[in-house]
């Protein structure tokens, strides 16, 4: 995050960070990262999961969202409004995993690895949801393109 900060790679897969300054409704710092999951796409995914729970479908909706104690954190999402997460339950957030909620499945993929692991799998094609989550189309470079320029943290 020191480095790349917040931006999208190939225009699909937008990735969250924390600001210096307000952003788009956003407060500064990792409270506006939050505000991302408290607000909007998390927002909806956790009135869902309110539904399926009331109804007695816990498995649908496995996992508590931000700010339920130990609930998921959005970090990014893509055009299909698929959400990638991290799974906050363990007390030292440099070994939090993945977890990504496929909308259009209802379904959850976990990664047992940190986001920068997560998204190298994914960057080398080497896990299942790359081509869901970065390569909607092919990439007229054949290489994946990253745009901090997309106005979040400018």
């Amino acid at each position: 995050m020191d480095v790349y900060g917040a931006g999208t790679i190939n225009d699909e897969l937008f990735i969250a960070a924390p600001t210096l300054r307000a952003r788009r409704g956003y407060r500064p710092g990792f409270r506006g990262l939050v505000d991302v999951t408290t607000a909007g796409v998390g927002r909806s995914i956790a009135e869902m999961r309110e539904d399926a729970v009331a109804l007695g479908d816990e498995e649908t909706y496995p996992f508590p969202i931000h700010p339920e104690p130990d609930g998921l954190l959005i970090w990014g999402y893509n055009g299909n409004t698929d959400v990638c997460f991290w799974d906050t339950r363990e007390a030292d957030p440099d070994r939090w995993p993945v977890v990504v909620f496929l909308l259009s499945s209802r379904s959850w993929e976990r990664f047992d690895g940190g986001m920068a692991e997560f998204l190298l799998a994914i960057l080398r094609g080497e896990h299942l949801l790359a081509e869901r989550l970065i390569w909607p189309t092919e990439p007229s470079s054949g290489r994946p393109v990253w745009d901090r320029q997309f106005g979040w943290d400018e």
